[in-house]
């Protein structure tokens, strides 16, 4: 894959904290938020040389998730410490408060569970599902942890199986229906960690899960072996390897993002002089490396498209760094 010097970007006025790139063929359209609140939205369509761009600012906080709506092209959410769930529609250039949490416990993460649903986590280790199907929407929350949370994800193949990672040495899986409200949830399994997460995201098969971990690690969990596991409340990686995910206070943390065409690939920053994103393994190993002369950063939020050979890596002032097939 090449990085051509015009598909470096700038996308979002401060630090980079969360990317989505949009599934469609015809376009490229990638959003971001960033840590003052801002998000930003770049689109450039197949006949286009070149790109468009426009920001956003309708959060108070620092924006913790940002999301395309599945069924729509000109929406897309996003999150906050502000306590705020938003829909932003691109071709009315309009805003709307989806939900805002009544205690006023920010919300750090969400994903999907259908096309009208979504699970989100909060500061203080609750969760709620928010369901848009009726109106007004319907919310039930749920005590997941003790601790603040900082990912959520939804096994891709299994949409009532979800895993949350965060400040505990684990990552916690847990199966929607079984959730109860007023009263702490029971997990089905729990994957030791060693020390905290800065997040864990299943691949997109649902076979892997990948922690990256505040001690410099990555740590990979095999699905098939959990029921096989001595202790169900506490299984270990079957992989573990080192890899620096701490830069400094001002550099987003690294994160494996799971590649949702190569399921036995995940992609995270690098700190090597050497400017790179890595491709590892399921075995925690880094197969291959994204390098350029014109990848002149740390990329420290990296995400794929979902049928395109589109790499996109996005650094701590808020550049994108956009890979394409040669």
């Amino acid at each position: 894959m090449e990085l051509l010097e015009e598909n470096v970007l700038k996308l979002t006025p401060d630090r980079l904290i969360q990317m989505d790139i949009h599934p469609s063929s015809n376009l490229t359209a990638i959003i971001g938020c960033d840590r003052k609140g801002a998000t930003g939205l770049l689109v450039k369509s197949v006949n286009d040389e070149l790109w468009s761009k426009v920001n956003y600012i309708f959060h108070k906080a620092y924006a913790t998730c940002i999301r395309f709506d599945r069924l729509n092209p000109n929406l897309f959410y996003s999150s906050s410490y502000d306590g705020t769930f938003r829909l932003y529609d691109i071709s009315t250039n309009t805003s709307d408060e989806v939900y805002r949490v009544p205690d006023g416990n920010g919300i750090t993460c969400f994903d999907y569970v259908s096309d009208n649903t979504f699970l989100a986590t909060m500061e203080n280790g609750d969760a709620i599902m928010m369901d848009f199907r009726s109106s007004p929407i319907v919310v039930h929350r749920y005590d997941l942890s003790k601790t603040r949370l900082r990912t959520i994800h939804v096994n891709p193949c299994q949409p009532n199986e979800f895993c949350v990672a965060g400040r505990e040495s684990a990552v916690r899986i847990f199966d929607v229906r079984q959730l109860v409200e007023d009263t702490r949830s029971s997990f089905i399994y729990c994957l030791s960690t060693n020390r905290a997460c800065y997040g864990a995201y299943y691949n997109h098969l649902g076979t892997y899960i990948m922690a990256t971990t505040t001690d410099d690690h990555l740590a990979s969990f095999k699905y098939s072996d959990f029921s096989s596991a001595a202790s169900t409340a506490d299984i270990d990686p079957t992989h573990r390897v080192s890899h620096q995910n701490y830069v400094n206070r001002f550099v987003t943390p690294f994160c494996a993002m799971p590649h949702p065409i190569h399921a036995d690939q995940f992609l995270i920053g690098s700190s090597r002089r050497e400017r790179q994103i890595h491709v590892v393994g399921v075995d925690c190993k880094v197969s291959s490396s994204l390098e350029s002369v014109n990848l002149n950063s740390l990329c420290s939020v990296n995400i794929a498209h979902r049928t395109q050979p589109i790499v996109v890596g996005g650094n701590s002032s808020g550049r994108i760094h956009v890979f394409t097939k040669r």
